[in-house]
């Protein structure tokens, strides 16, 4: 009998985490996230390549949630579609997966719900969820107590000793963990290449305050709708500088109704005023949180920075204070909207230019310390590209990990652990799919590859209609370009090619079409560096 280590995703990228642990008869999975696509590809989601799972005769004791953000609950509902498992998980988690069944009209599965510190037996497993630090309630580290071995995952954290809300860190029970041999740690490596310890979420506060007290215009506030205890100093300050809130953005919303309901915020409904209602608040007696950090389209903060929110406006001495990281890609989507405010006459703070946003992921430091506290005996690191997943391997060698008991593996492959011994084979080819639309809107790589294409390079369509008994062009040939050129000469050019390539088939096995295609590509490839679709269509008449 032996432990079996099967990452589906969430290896050598960010998004997807799904992990498949194999222990004797015992077979379990940890976290089932999404990933964001490309805009310009047209879907909505990419979700894991379920196949390995999804055979009839594989049997899953379980699914274990670490945490609620969509890189790790939000391809749920698409595996349990397809295979109905017990999802086991703290009560915030399973609270937001209970909203997103709903919202998918989708029966609410079989869930446990587990609170941090707390234990649950899966067969002859026993899994062991501890409180860490990050930036949403009730994220967790897991521990497989098997037969063979302890496993951990550490999901996403970062070491903060301050409470909220009761919660902090349990690094005492990862110290104890320590004292008995730990087979395996998987560890988090989003902010390995970042030096020293992430700082404390309450060193923010005196930032804010530096902000807050002399403003005499609106406070607009971005933030991801997840960060409820950041929500949460946004409140406390809204009553220490007897400012009303108003709430924009419909994960927001919900999210925030869902952690007053349980607890892990607290929300004066007094303060409260409702998006139609803000124009009737002073400027200086207002704070207003909304999503859409990432300039998102449709979001609640670029529309306000376009001057398209129903229900306000943006004045001279309004302030955005954009308590967010800025994900790389989004660059130009976030600039923009902040040119938005600036053109309307208010001030933009950004994290570089002050203290206002603190990452929920742990540094060099936090990252040494948690493999000291738990001294694993085997050590994978987990949650990002290869580069940072190979920096982080560097990292706990230097930590005392023995180099031939670091994996750095890739999705697909399998890490066996059995008779004191460590292997790691490539057990699957793993294929990325997408979702467009609803949850049984799934479309193919071939697709996804013909819309990259169509975004980088645009289309050509090239239309003959010719005479079948003598092949003779009839009209055309016509050239309809999108996204291509606009050069009245480099059309022409276009179609004396295409004629030039339609008389150039000489022989029964030629394919005008590929002809055709072909020799436009490279006319604009010489020409504009561009490779096109093109799309040739001869008619026969």
């Amino acid at each position: 009998m032996s432990i079996r280590v099967i990452p589906l995703g969430g290896l050598g990228e960010f998004g997807l985490n799904t992990m498949v642990i194999e222990a004797g008869a015992e077979r379990v999975v940890m976290d089932c996230g999404v990933m964001f696509p490309d805009p310009t590809i047209g879907v909505d989601y990419v979700i894991p390549d379920f196949r390995y799972l999804l055979a009839p005769d594989r049997k899953i004791s379980a699914l274990l949630i670490t945490h609620g953000h969509e890189d790790h609950i939000g391809a749920v509902p698409f595996l349990i579609e397809q295979k109905p498992m017990d999802i086991i998980s703290t009560p915030f988690t399973l609270a937001l997966l209970k909203k997103k069944f709903t919202d998918l009209e989708m029966p609410i599965p079989e869930m446990t719900e587990v609170k941090p510190g707390g234990r649950v037996r899966i067969g002859s497993i026993e899994a062991e969820f501890i409180a860490v630090n990050h930036s949403i309630p009730d994220a967790c580290a897991i521990a497989l107590h098997t037969p063979f071995g302890t496993i951990i995952n550490s999901g996403d954290f970062k070491i903060d000793q301050s409470e909220y809300k009761g919660e902090r860190i349990s690094t005492e029970r990862f110290k104890e963990l320590g004292k008995k041999e730990t087979l395996l740690l998987m560890s988090d490596s989003t902010n390995i290449e970042v030096p020293g310890n992430t700082p404390s979420e309450n060193t923010l506060i005196a930032s804010f305050d530096e902000i807050f007290k002399p403003a005499k215009g609106r406070i607009f506030v971005g933030l991801f709708a997840s960060h409820i205890r950041r929500i949460q100093e946004f409140v406390d300050l809204a009553v220490r500088y007897h400012r009303k809130i108003a709430f924009l953005g419909r994960s927001l919303t919900e999210n925030l109704a869902l952690a007053v309901e349980l607890g892990y915020i607290s929300l004066p409904t007094t303060l409260i005023v409702p998006p139609e209602k803000i124009s009737r608040v002073k400027e200086n007696e207002i704070m207003i949180l909304a999503t859409g950090t990432q300039g998102e389209r449709g979001a609640a903060l670029p529309a306000i920075a376009a001057g398209e929110n129903p229900y306000v406006k943006v004045s001279e001495g309004d302030i955005l204070v954009h308590s967010a990281r800025i994900i790389p890609g989004n660059e130009l989507s976030t600039g923009h909207m902040f040119d938005g405010f600036y053109k309307q006459g208010a001030k933009v703070i950004e994290s570089s230019d002050k203290l206002i946003h603190i990452s929920g992921h742990g540094g060099q430091e936090d990252q040494k310390l948690l493999i000291n506290l738990i001294k694993p005996k085997y050590f994978i690191p987990i949650h990002g590209n290869y580069r940072l997943l190979a920096k982080h391997a560097d990292l706990a060698k230097d930590a005392g990990v023995p180099e031939q008991h670091i994996f750095v593996m890739e999705n697909g492959d399998c890490l066996e652990i059995k008779n004191d011994k460590a292997l790691v084979t490539k057990l699957l080819k793993i294929e990325k799919n997408f979702v467009e639309g609803g949850i049984h809107e799934g479309i193919s790589g071939a697709l996804i590859r013909t819309r990259r294409q169509l975004a980088r390079g645009g289309v050509v369509i090239v239309v003959i209609i010719k005479e079948e008994s003598t092949a003779s062009i009839v009209t055309g040939p016509h050239i309809i370009c999108k996204g291509v050129t606009d050069s009245e000469d480099l059309i022409e050019e276009m179609k004396n090619v295409a004629s030039d390539s339609l008389s150039a088939t000489t022989h029964e096995f030629s394919d005008p079409h590929d002809e055709i295609r072909v020799a436009i590509r490279r006319l604009l490839e010489k020409r504009i560096s561009k490779r096109p679709l093109v799309v040739p269509i001869i008619l026969e008449v």
